[in-house]
């Protein structure tokens, strides 16, 4: 598969790229992270280090030339979506970029420690803000010992917002992990993961909240909750 594909590189990209002349003749590259003074993109040829300039972010759509002696970022696609959040000790009005042109954020619980309902909620609110769409991620079920009340709490939290809980451990929840996130959208996690041989009957499979559940045998980890508002599609 195409480096480039596998990191949101669409026809509808491609298209953006020929129409903006400032980029006329650069490769469409991506940047995938950027932090340090560094960035990592990733284009056809397969994956680039550069030097950060010019203040692009995770997400950012940028035209590389190879004319000189080295790679050149040389210019960027307006943005169409930013995550932000609030500068840690700024008491100024800006906001810190963390991320740009995003169709979906995953907000990421881990079951094995008490749920931070707070910073959930704040998250939420700042991946609503960006123009994406969030889906929460219950991570490490098989270490949840309130399983079945922590996601209904979830749940309850984040109305209109989809909830799906996996377990690495055992790969549960996985496939159907991927499946949302879709190819041309986000990285697909790596499928070399080692899972741990589980018996089906000790898996964690408990059944769901009220309104929830699947039937006598509930819902098991990556089977997706929705409160019936939805989340809609990712664009």
């Amino acid at each position: 598969m195409n480096t480039l594909v596998q990191y949101g590189f669409t026809d509808r990209i491609d298209g953006l790229f020929s129409a903006f002349a400032p980029l006329a003749g650069a490769s469409p590259t991506r940047v995938i992270r950027a932090d340090r003074g560094r960035m990592l993109l990733a284009r056809p040829q397969g994956i680039l280090h550069l030097d950060s300039v010019g203040g692009f972010v995770t997400g950012d759509w940028v035209g590389v030339r190879d004319d000189g002696e080295y790679p050149a970022v040389v210019g960027a696609l307006p943005r169409w979506s930013t995550l932000q959040r609030k500068r840690a000790f700024d008491l100024s009005s800006r906001a810190q970029v963390l991320g740009a042109n995003i169709d979906l954020v995953g907000v990421v619980v881990p079951l094995d420690r008490p749920l931070s309902t707070n910073r959930l909620e704040r998250t939420l609110v700042a991946a609503w803000d960006s123009g994406a769409v969030p889906i929460v991620i219950l991570t490490k079920a098989d270490l949840s010992t309130r399983f079945d009340d922590v996601v209904a709490d979830t749940i309850a939290r984040v109305r209109g917002v989809e909830v799906l809980t996996t377990s690495a451990e055992a790969c549960d929840g996985l496939e159907e992990l991927h499946a949302r996130i879709g190819t041309g959208q986000t990285p697909r996690p790596s499928r070399a993961v080692r899972c741990r041989e589980v018996e089906p009957d000790q898996r964690p499979h408990r059944r769901g909240p009220a309104g929830h559940g699947s039937g006598a045998g509930g819902r098991r980890p990556g089977q997706a909750h929705d409160d019936g508002a939805g989340a809609g599609s990712a664009r």
